[in-house]
C-alpha cells in the first residue's frame, strides 16, 4: 500500500511566491515532510517558472493548478470550456519553454468567480434566476461534460495524473 502524501495548496502571485521559496526552510521542510505542493498557476511567469524549477531540482512533487483569469471565471465553469483548452495548451507550452516537471495537473470546475462574489453579497437573489436556468439546461451541461471529459482525455494522454474538484451549488431551501 503506498504511504498518502500531504500536498500544500499555494496560490499566491509571483512576488510573494519567490518570497516564500526563498527561504531555505520551507523548502527543507517540504523535503523532510515529503510533501507536495499543489500551484495555483495565476500566471505563466518566469518568476513563477523559477520557483517550479527550484521545486523541482528539491525534488518536491508538484500539481499544476490551473486557473483563468477573473475576468474568463477564474475557475473552469460549463461557460468557459474553450478558454480551460487554451489554458491548458498554454501551460503546456510555458511548461516545455521551461523544462517544468509537474505530477499531476488539477482544475476546479465551479461557479465563475464573479457569480460566486455575487452569491456573497446582500443582492444575491438578482443572480439565482440566471444559475437555475443554466443549470437545467441540459444542453449546456452536455457541452461542458463533453468539453471537459475531452479536456482530461487529453491531460491524461499528454501523461498527466490529473485531479477535479468539482463544486456544485445548489439554492438553499
Amino acid at each position: 500500500m503506498v504511504a498518502p502524501r500531504v500536498d500544500f495548496a499555494c496560490e499566491l502571485q509571483s512576488d510573494a511566491l519567490q518570497t516564500l521559496f526563498a527561504d531555505p526552510t520551507v523548502v527543507d521542510d517540504l523535503v523532510a515532510l515529503k510533501a507536495g505542493v499543489v500551484l495555483g498557476l495565476l500566471d505563466l511567469s518566469l518568476e513563477r517558472a523559477a520557483v517550479v524549477q527550484q521545486l523541482n531540482e528539491a525534488g518536491i512533487p508538484l500539481t499544476a493548478w490551473l486557473l483563468l483569469p477573473k475576468d474568463e471565471g477564474y475557475w473552469f465553469n460549463a461557460a468557459n470550456a474553450p478558454q480551460a483548452a487554451a489554458c491548458y495548451r498554454d501551460f503546456r507550452v510555458w511548461t516545455a519553454e521551461h523544462g517544468l516537471q509537474w505530477d499531476g495537473v488539477g482544475m476546479d470546475i465551479e461557479p465563475d468567480f464573479y457569480e460566486f462574489q455575487q452569491l456573497l453579497s446582500p443582492g444575491r437573489w438578482r443572480l439565482l434566476p440566471r444559475m437555475l436556468r443554466r443549470a437545467f439546461n441540459k444542453e449546456v451541461v452536455r457541452r461542458a461534460q463533453v468539453a471537459y471529459s475531452a479536456l482530461v482525455t487529453q491531460m491524461r494522454a499528454d501523461g498527466h495524473r490529473v485531479e477535479t474538484c468539482l463544486l456544485y451549488t445548489s439554492p438553499s431551501p
